[in-house]
């Protein structure tokens, strides 16, 4: 899709100059979810800028946990861009209108295609839709746009899903320990950095959006975050304060959860995951801690679903963050059939921590369920594999010849390309 859009907008750039879309009031299409309102005269466009919008969109909403309930509606304005102006390929404005307001990207296709990054200037405008929907604005009031890192963080997730997280940045600040402190972070004013610089930013984005929403109800504290933002002044430290107090009580505190991630991604090889089994072993020895039990020091252990016999202990909060840590570690590399009672187990060492203790016990039984059901499928797993290696012997060495061949076809399409619209394509695939 992403794709498709950009070749509509690199045959719309080879186009005489067109009309101005306000000249032309019915060359428009309204996307599924009548949301945005594309205007263009290239109805081909039109049509595949609305279907990207929509996907986009759907990225965003997975992002915040919510359903599609949008209330201002979206308007994007594809023109020509004319000859020595000196206006911007893209911005994104608020407007006030009857009865509320609406948001509106103004995109204008030069020499240079890939210099508008829709999927950029789509995200801006959904956040801020998000965020005022239940404000308003009134005419000429300043407005807040979402922080940098939230919108380009979001950006570099979604590609991640699809690339994997590339961890070679990750890997060498560490080793030469120059790991960037968050509050300039947090501070950075993304737009004013060389390219070079702005794709560093983006994954180091990446990394900070990734910590928050890991955390108990990560999601819906993000979105928590981005409707509360308007009123923040644009104090990023104070309002992540506020909404997660659990790894941003102060900056210090948020700083060591900081480094703590850093250093995971960084150690985290990409495809080489954890056997189901080794995941299990690993997550067992974190499901109990080591307290001084006695004046003399000596250390008993403590099944973690045994709180109320050492939440009044010394060091108990020490020792509940390290599991903590620990999990978050592990987390990186699981296997992914244990997936919910890790996340599980991080609400309940996280309500811990905070002395909070309602409704732990039922969900360490949840916990106890969803092992024993990952177990089983584990074991279901292996028998199922042992027995088709048995059984065709003949074809299992030769059942991803056919697939290989296929990747080698690909890669030789891609050596092949050289004309211009193929470097475009390429670009814009990397954003």
């Amino acid at each position: 899709m992403i794709r498709g859009a950009l070749t509509a907008l690199l045959l719309l750039a080879s186009l005489p100059p067109a009309p101005a879309p306000a000249a032309n009031p019915h060359a428009h299409s309204d996307s599924a979810s009548l949301q945005f309102s594309i205007f263009c005269d290239d109805t081909p466009l039109r049509m595949q800028v609305s279907s990207f919008a929509e996907e986009v969109k759907h990225q965003v909403l997975q992002l915040l946990g919510e359903p599609d309930l949008w209330k201002a509606p979206i308007v994007i304005v594809i023109d020509q861009a004319r000859p020595g102006s000196d206006l911007p390929p893209a911005e994104v404005r608020l407007i006030q209108s009857l009865p509320g307001f609406k948001v509106q990207i103004n995109a204008r296709i030069g020499n240079d295609p890939s210099a508008i990054n829709l999927q950029k200037h789509i995200v801006r405008a959904l956040l801020l839709e998000y965020a005022y929907r239940n404000l308003g604005v009134e005419g000429g009031q300043a407005y807040l746009e979402a922080p940098w890192w939230l919108v380009q963080g979001s950006i570099q997730l979604t590609a991640q899903r699809t690339n994997g997280v590339k961890n070679g940045l990750f890997k060498r600040l560490l080793a030469v320990n120059k790991i960037p402190p968050i509050a300039e972070i947090l501070a950075t004013q993304h737009e004013d950095l060389p390219p070079s610089l702005q794709a560093t930013d983006q994954m180091l984005a990446a990394a900070f959006l990734q910590l928050l929403l890991e955390q108990p109800n990560g999601h819906a504290s993000l979105a928590t975050f981005l409707r509360s933002w308007p009123k923040s002044h644009g104090d990023s430290m104070a309002l992540l304060k506020k909404i997660f107090p659990a790894i941003a009580p102060d900056e210090p505190t948020l700083q060591k959860w900081w480094t703590l991630n850093f250093a995971r991604i960084a150690n985290t090889e990409i495809f080489e995951g954890l056997s189901m089994l080794e995941t299990h072993r690993r997550f067992s020895a974190l499901l109990s801690i080591n307290l001084p039990a006695s004046k003399d020091h000596e250390k008993s252990t403590f099944p973690i679903a045994d709180f109320p016999k050492y939440l009044p202990l010394p060091s108990t909060r020490q020792s509940l963050i390290l599991r903590r840590n620990q999990l978050l570690a592990l987390s990186s590399n699981a296997n992914p059939i244990f997936r919910q009672p890790l996340n599980d187990y991080s609400q309940v060492l996280s309500s811990l921590i905070q002395g909070k203790t309602s409704g732990v016990q039922s969900l360490i039984s949840k916990i106890n369920r969803d092992t024993a059901n990952a177990l089983r499928l584990a074991s279901a797993i292996d028998d199922y594999l042992n027995w088709f290696q048995l059984s065709h012997p003949s074809t299992s060495a030769h059942s991803f010849d056919d697939y290989l061949k296929t990747i080698q076809s690909i890669e030789n399409q891609q050596r092949q390309r050289a004309i211009p619209i193929a470097r475009y394509l390429d670009i814009f695939d990397q954003k």
